[in-house]
């Protein structure tokens, strides 16, 4: 396996034996990076440090233009009116929202699709939807995008 240092620094094509031993040498862990490659790539580093920048690089890829915005069945007029206006900010920045209502006690299946359906009466103007309300579980949901 192709072995490289945390600073970047090469070590070269080693059996994975001598690629411990280098590692417990700088009481560092051993990571294999890329299996896929001839020969493996591996990289000495802290697991810790190694676990930080994947959570960041998750976190930069999770913010990728979707936002959801959480509708319940008996919401006042206002209150939707915001989350509408707030779904409206979004789509122009050019993200994706996701309209979701949540099941609440005293809420049927009807209830909570008509609630829908208001939802959707109010976007329907700079919104439209990609693929069909959904239900999954206690919600159900649209994905918005902006219309063009």
């Amino acid at each position: 396996m192709r072995v490289v240092t945390e600073d970047g620094e090469n070590l070269g094509v080693m059996s994975r034996e001598d690629a411990l031993s280098a590692a417990r040498e700088r009481e560092l862990d051993l990571i294999l990076v890329n299996p896929n490659i001839e020969p493996p790539l591996a990289k000495i580093i802290a697991w810790s440090k190694f676990k930080y920048e994947q959570s960041k690089k998750q976190k930069v890829n999770k913010s990728s233009d979707t936002k959801e915005m959480w509708f319940k069945p008996f919401m006042e007029s206002g209150d939707i009116a915001y989350r509408v206006k707030r779904i409206q900010e979004f789509l122009a920045k050019g993200d994706k929202v996701k309209a979701t209502m949540r099941y609440k006690r005293g809420a049927d299946r009807q209830k909570m699709q008509d609630a829908m359906d208001k939802v959707m009466a109010e976007v329907i103007e700079f919104a439209k939807a990609e693929g069909d309300i959904k239900g999954q579980g206690r919600d159900i949901s649209v994905m918005l995008i902006a219309k063009k």
